[in-house]
């Protein structure tokens, strides 16, 4: 069996549907129990129907494999597909005496 992980909107949503179950039953308020057991309904459809993780491609690549300390270089990331445009980066380190 699959583990199934709630986000915090889900748990959120569970804890708050079981409150209006329980005040609906103790009150006898019909109208507030039928929220509360869709909100229900809603945790038990997402739980058995997870969403597909997206298929993502992602690809660094760096102008020089080797730079100085302090010497600027480029990085380019693709991402999406491989004919997604690329997007540079210019870094530069520094060492923390540096920044002083």
């Amino acid at each position: 069996m699959k583990r199934v992980r709630l986000t915090r909107s889900g748990v959120g949503l569970l804890v708050g549907s079981i409150g209006l179950v329980v005040f609906a039953l103790l009150l006898r308020y019909r109208e507030i129990g039928l929220l509360g057991a869709i909100g229900l309904i809603l945790v038990a459809v997402a739980a058995t129907r997870p969403r597909p993780a997206p298929g993502i491609y992602l690809k660094r690549t760096l102008s020089r494999p080797m730079v100085q300390r302090g010497e600027p270089f480029e990085l380019r990331q693709n991402s999406g597909t491989e004919a997604a445009s690329s997007h540079p980066v210019s870094r530069s380190h520094r060492s923390s005496s540096d920044r002083a």
